[in-house]
This record gives structure tokens, sequence and C-alpha cells, in this order.
């Protein structure tokens, strides 16, 4: 220093440097009403969390009731004005996490600013802008009363570490104290023998430092950032919003584990942190467990994290009932954080909840070398690439390239094949029954003696060729939402989790939708063409290519047209080879049946039933009816018992709902500009 004084800082953790200071019980007091103060805050946010938890669970979601009033937005398009600030109300709600730390004189929740306490200050002013900013240039940044003022300079100080450490910032607390040139040559003799001595080198050296750390003044606090990958803690959201659970397993120590947790938004404010660890015995493990698990089944808890160590979780496995207890506690906790993990550590946790958690679906996602068993052991892995490597990317089942982009590999194009393969399952049983029933009331007719309703080598390219290409494009382009909506309302993708897609009592609609349709296919096709008397060919084949013609024409408009939402081309162009290419095999089964002296089908499609009017009228009848059916039992689905897709689609229409819904979504759809 220009004065020849040496200065000494000392920086580490706030509980540790607050002991050194000159006014240590000054500052231990100053950060204990701090901490009453958080304390405070935490409790009040738990307790807000938890109402607003419990209003969530036990009361239908608000956008579902307006289904109805929403229904026709092309006629009355003013109605969706309450619906638009009812959906902006409704994403607010679950993107702003509960807060009530208000910086502001008027919270005790925080500490009042400087001019609270000593007097508001009024710069000179002007009416000129110019004046006006030259006064606010001008204007002292530090408050002199404040300075003098060390318990308000403790408080503010702790406060400010308060505010860091919420915000998941890595914190450190800095402390000086002067010393003379004399002082500090004694001190280094000290420090020099020490560090030079070959019994207990390490206990001298700190004790000779404990030397100066004593009667240190504060200097002030910093916070460093534990840099993660652009749109971690919003993805970390989003996917909890969707009701997927997390686990973070990592190789680093406990505390930084926690520090990284705050930072991607694992664990909130007001969480309550269950720490697991290997300084305790099983006895005082499992009573944690039971404490933590207790408390969660009472509704105490508004946001639980359990953290646990990779020791910790070895003796845990080995135990059978603790084992048992953990993971029932892993199965209902928001967040569980394992730290110093090992590679077989991540592995056998992943495993463990494959096995234990029933109807679990796990996915791991990692970007090393140690996370590649992880990644084979759970159902879906996925790998990240980066610095650490391709090791992980080229084992996983799935290759990203940054974390975020996980949010739309999982709530978009997962949500999307969810839809596909349920459709696709489902409409294939779908036309087989519808078809093939048809032949099933035929045989009442024919005494069950077998005889084919239709011609045979038609009936051979039944599926493969007239009605594979609508169902196949169904579940290749069906898109029930679009991605922004999907990013934007996380809560979608609780589809695949509720077996909303497929399940026996959505298989039994479908089939039950095959039957009564089959039966309207066969007796208008029997009542109104096979039994009429005037006509110029009701024969068999006549009959069979009518009902073949009606299923084909049936199917393709359910498949491509009813049930597919996002219609393009592909939707023309697999209605137009289906039903196209059964007509083109009729024109082609005239030629080979020109000469045919058994079967009476002679030139039937050309000269005989193709040219009757009747034949025609029949088959469009048939095609309405069906087409109305099917059409009036999803309007009245939508009316009367509509679901959040039927209400998001509607919102999807408008363009200030759709504005909403791209701002909501933004983190889903950076770097991308269309739907894929």
């Amino acid at each position: 220093m220009p004065d020849q004084r040496i200065c000494v800082f000392c920086k580490g953790a706030d509980t540790t440097i607050t002991k050194l200071l000159r006014l240590a019980s000054l500052a231990e007091n100053q950060a204990m009403k701090v901490e009453r103060r958080v304390s405070k805050r935490q409790s009040v946010e738990a307790q807000q969390a938890i109402r607003r938890d419990s209003e969530q669970r036990h009361r239908k979601d608000s956008m579902t009731r307006t289904s109805i009033s929403i229904r026709r937005p092309s006629i009355a398009v003013q109605s969706l004005g309450p619906i638009q600030d009812e959906l902006d109300d409704w994403l607010k709600d679950r993107e702003q996490d509960v807060k009530v730390s208000i910086k502001d004189e008027d919270s005790i929740y925080y500490s009042p600013r400087p001019s609270a306490h000593y007097g508001t200050r009024h710069p000179h002013t002007s009416s000129g802008g110019g004046h006006h900013s030259h006064a606010d240039e001008t204007e002292p940044l530090v408050e002199e009363a404040l300075v003098v003022n060390d318990a308000a300079v403790f408080e503010r100080c702790f406060q400010h570490i308060n505010d860091f450490a919420t915000e998941g910032l890595r914190t450190l607390l800095y402390a000086y104290r002067y010393l003379e040139q004399e002082e500090y040559d004694g001190w280094k003799k000290l420090y020099i023998d020490a560090s030079t001595s070959l019994v207990d080198r390490q206990e001298k050296v700190e004790n000779v430092g404990s030397m100066v750390e004593t009667n240190l003044e504060l200097a002030g606090a910093t916070a460093i950032e534990d840099k993660l990958q652009k749109g971690v803690p919003e993805t970390i959201d989003k996917l909890r919003r969707a009701g997927i659970h997390i686990f973070m397993l990592t190789g680093d120590k406990i505390q930084t584990a926690i520090n990284v947790g705050h930072s991607a938004r694992m664990i909130k404010d007001y969480s309550s942190i269950t720490i697991l660890n290997h300084g305790s015995d099983m006895e005082e493990v499992s009573q944690r467990i039971g404490t933590a698990t207790l408390e969660i089944n009472r509704g105490q808890v508004a946001h639980s994290v359990v953290v646990i160590d990779g020791q910790t979780l070895g003796r845990v496995e080995a135990d059978l009932v603790v084992r048992q207890l953990f993971f029932e506690l892993a199965a209902l906790v928001d967040t569980l954080i394992c730290a110093r993990a090992s590679p077989a550590n991540k592995a056998s946790l992943v495993h463990a909840v494959r096995k234990k958690v029933k109807n679990a679906i796990t996915l791991a996602i990692g970007d090393g070398a140690n996370d590649i068993a992880m990644i084979q052991e759970a159902h879906v892995g996925i790998g990240i690439t980066g610095k650490e490597g391709l090791q992980a990317a080229r084992t996983s089942d799935y290759s990203i390239a940054q974390f975020r982009f996980l949010l739309r590999l999982l709530l978009v194009h997962g949500r999307w094949n969810y839809i596909r393969t349920c459709k696709y399952t489902l409409g294939t049983f779908w036309k087989e029954f519808l078809f093939y029933l048809t032949q099933a009331l035929y045989q009442r007719w024919v005494g069950y003696t077998g005889t084919s309703l239709y011609e045979s080598a038609s009936l051979s390219m039944f599926n493969t060729l007239f009605t594979s290409l609508p169902v196949i494009f169904m579940g290749i382009f069906e898109k029930d939402l679009s991605a922004t909506t999907l990013l934007a309302a996380p809560e979608l993708y609780d589809y695949g989790h509720r077996n909303r897609g497929f399940s026996i009592r959505i298989y039994a609609g479908w089939i039950f939708m095959a039957s009564s349709e089959a039966m309207v296919v066969y007796f208008l096709m029997f009542g109104l063409y096979g039994k009429a008397v005037f006509t110029l060919d009701n024969g068999l084949f006549a009959m069979g290519v009518l009902t073949f013609t009606a299923c084909i024409i049936i199917i393709a408009t359910k498949m491509q047209f009813i049930e597919v939402h996002n219609k393009s081309i592909t939707c023309a162009l697999a209605m137009f080879l289906s039903i196209g290419g059964w007509f083109a095999w009729n024109l082609v089964l005239s030629s080979m049946y020109s000469n045919n002296v058994i079967y009476n089908v002679r030139d039937g499609f050309l000269d005989r039933f193709g040219r009757n009017a009747l034949w025609w009228l029949t088959l469009i009848l048939i095609v309405l009816s069906c087409c109305g059916l099917e059409i009036g039992a999803k309007a009245l689905k939508v009316a009367f018992m509509p679901e959040d897709e039927d209400v998001f689609r509607e919102l999807e229409k408008d363009a200030a709902a759709r504005e909403r819904l791209e701002r909501a979504a933004a983190i889903g759809l950076k770097d991308r500009s269309n739907d894929d």
C-alpha cells in the first residue's frame, strides 16, 4: 500500500468468514436477522405453492371448461376475447413460480433501501431533460450514512448474498486487514518454518494462517454463475410441467451438485431438501427417508428434493428394507440429486427405477463416456455431442447437440409419434372390422355356407393396394397440434402418461363405430339395391362391388379427412391413390371377365351395374350416412366432453391466441422457424 502497510485479503464461505470479522457478533446477528426474514418468505412461498397445486389438482382445468363457448370462432370471433385473457392468465400461472420477495420498501421479507432508513434523496432537477440526466450522473452511488452504519452494511451484504444464492450463483465473502511491516515479517518467518516442516506440515500451516485471519474488516461479496448450456433452466421447467420426474446424477460433490441444482431450477428457493450422506448410519438414513415420505404424503411440502451421494446409494441398495423405502420416496419427490456418483451408481439407479417404480419409463441423457452405462440401461438413451466427446452419442438411441433440444424431441416429436402410433393401430383394427363384418352379416342370407360377398382377387388386395395408404399416411404425417402449442403448454404431454391415445375404452369406442357403420353399409346396400326390382343388375358381384367401394371411400375419408388434423397435399394424394386405384382395378376386372361364362360378371362395371343410377345413388347415400355418423359423434364429444387438445386446436385458429402461444414457446422455437 502507499503508506507501506500490507493488506491481507481473505475469501471463503460467508459462514466461515463471518466468524473471523472484527465485529463477528454483530455480523452473526445481522445474518440471523436476514435468515429469519428469508425463512418467513420461504414459508409463505411454500404455502402459496401448496395452495396453488391443490387448486390445480382439485378443480378442472379452466381452459377445458371454456371449450364449448369457443367452438365456433369463425362465426363469432369477438367471443374469443375473454378466452384469450384466460389463456394468458393460464400460461402466466404456470410460467411464473411462486415469489413474494418483492424488493421494495413495503416488503417485510426484504431489507429496505438505504433511503428508507435515512430519508429520501431529492436530486436537483429541472424541466430540461439534459439537466435531469446530469443530476443523475453526479449523484453519489454510495450512501454515506449507510457506510458508517456497520449493522446496515452487514445486513445489506448478507441480503445480497442470499439473493445471489437464490438465483443459483456461487457466493464468496471477502474480508481484509492491514499489517505493519514488522508484524508481517514476523508472521512470514513462522509461515516459512511451518511450510518446510517435515512433521504435521498441513496443521502447522493452518495454525500460522489463522494468526492473521483475525479481526478482519468486511470488504464485500461476489457471486459467479455456474455456467450451464443455453436454455437448460427453461427446459427443465417445461419438462417438470410435462409431469416428468427429473434425477440429476453427477460426479460432483454434494454442495456443488446443490448449487448446480439451483442454477438449473431443479431446486427452488422454498424447496424442502433431504440430504442422505455417508456420514449417517442406515438407521438415521431410513428415518430421514420415512420422515420425508410422510411429509410429502400429507401435502406439507411444496417442492421436495432428495440429495444422496454415491456411497450412501450403494449402502441403500444393499439393504432390502431401506432400498424399498428409498425408491418409494424417489417416485414421490420432485427432484432427486445423486452426487459423487460413479458410472456403476448411475446405471444401478436407472436399473432400480425401471424395476421398482411401477409403469416407469426411463430416459437417460449424458455427454461423456462415464454416462454410457446409464444411457444403455434406460429405456431411451440420449447422447449430447460436445466437449466431452462422442462416446455417449454413439451408444445412444438419439443424439442431440444441446440439452435444450430435448424439449422439442420429447414434447413435440415424442407426442406426435405417440399420436401417430395410436391412431395407426386403432385405424387398422377399425377398417378390418368395418370391412369384414359386412362379410359376416352377409352369411345369414346364404345359410352360413361361407359364400364370399366379394370377388376373390379384390379381396386379396384389400389391405395391400386399396386401404394401406390412408392408414400409413395418417401414421406418418398426423400432427394433432402445432409444435408452438406443444412447447407453450407442456401439460399436453400427459396425453401419453394417462394413456389417452390408446386404451381398452378407446379401442371399444372405435370398434363400436366400426360395427355400427358396417351395419349401415350392409343394410343400406341390401335394402336399397339388393332388393330392388327394376334394376339392370343387382346380382352378387354388383352388391359386392358396391359394398367394397363404399368401404374403401369411407375408410379413406375417415383416415385422411376426419381423423387427420393437419390437412395437406398428402391427404389428397392418399385418397386419390386409394379410391382412384380401386376404380381403376374395376376397369381391369371388367376386361378380365369380358368372356367369363362361369361367373356372371361379364362387363359388370362398364356395361351393367356401372351404368345403373340406383347403384351410384345407393353408394352416395351409404358414404354420406357413415361420414355423417362419424362427424356427428365427434361433434357431440367436442361439445359435451371437450378435451384440452380440442380447446387448443380452437385457440390456434385465433391470431392473438396463436401469438401468445408463440411467445410462451420461445425457448423451444429458437433457431427453428417452421414446425418439423
